[in-house]
């Protein structure tokens, strides 16, 4: 870039803890190819003339001068302006199978001789790859969609506490219903290789508690998510929260020889065979 295209403004430092160079850059429109977390930076400065035009970016003066933590936390910020849907689908996948082997290990039948997935009872990998695959194909696409949608829409978009409450219960009495009914038919497919009688006896009497747990756990938490987190992070952050919560899925739906398993839809099926 030539002199008469860029102007430095002003260059400082701006933190001395994290050694941060700060430089104001004038451009007519942002660099092909321009990260995300670039693009959207704006400067402070209050004077009218520069508000469209000038474009904050900063650098660190040395890589030593972060922790581990913070280097890894920027380059998954990256990765998610970059590759969001990728970024966001590898890490749900990964909690949601971390979800169900907490689960595997946390219980077991009584006939096992050890209360975890580590010993007697061995671990249900099938069982826990088909978490990973609903998580990398339909929770986290839907999720990235569902979210960014609700933040721009007119009728949603905003932080006051009315915006908010219309997200929240577009999310919950909305959406919820049908993500698990969608999620539930997936997961008990693939278990059951489509036993399609089974699996609807199933979704009439596990649905109900399922949306009432639900409920319980994702309205004060989705409240949380839509007023503090930032949209880029809003689906990292129902993945957080998700690693309890598919530990409680991977025992209301059954585990199939390692305790898990919703009683009232075994008590049901005994009921029918009298």
């Amino acid at each position: 870039m030539t002199m008469t295209t860029r102007r430095v403004l002003n260059s400082k430092l701006t933190n001395t803890t994290t050694a941060t160079r700060r430089v104001y850059l004038t451009r007519s429109r942002p660099p092909p190819g321009a990260p995300q977390h670039v693009r959207g930076y704006r400067s402070s400065l209050q004077n009218p003339y520069f508000a469209n035009s000038v474009i904050v970016a900063e650098f660190p003066e040395a890589a030593g001068s972060e922790s581990f933590w913070q280097q890894a936390f920027r380059w998954y910020s990256d990765k998610l302006s970059t590759h969001p849907l990728t970024t966001k689908g590898l890490t749900g996948a990964v909690i949601a199978a971390a979800g169900d082997g907490l689960c595997q290990a946390g219980t077991y039948e009584e006939s096992h001789e050890k209360p975890s997935f580590f010993g007697g009872g061995g671990w249900d990998a099938r069982r826990s790859f088909h978490f990973f695959v609903l998580g990398l194909a339909f929770v986290a696409p839907t999720s990235h969609y569902w979210y960014g949608n609700l933040a721009v829409h007119p009728w949603t978009r905003g932080q006051s506490f009315g915006q908010i409450s219309k997200r929240v219960a577009l999310d919950q009495l909305v959406w919820s219903p049908v993500f698990f009914v969608i999620w539930l038919t997936g997961f008990w497919g693939m278990e059951r290789k489509g036993d399609t009688s089974e699996i609807k006896n199933d979704l009439r009497v596990a649905l109900p508690d399922v949306l009432v747990a639900n409920w319980i756990l994702w309205i004060p938490c989705q409240y949380l998510n839509f007023y503090a987190v930032p949209i880029k992070f809003q689906v990292l952050f129902t993945n957080v929260v998700e690693l309890a919560w598919n530990a409680y899925l991977s025992f209301a739906t059954e585990g199939g020889g390692h305790g898990h398993g919703n009683n009232q839809i075994e008590e049901e099926k005994k009921e029918e065979q009298r």
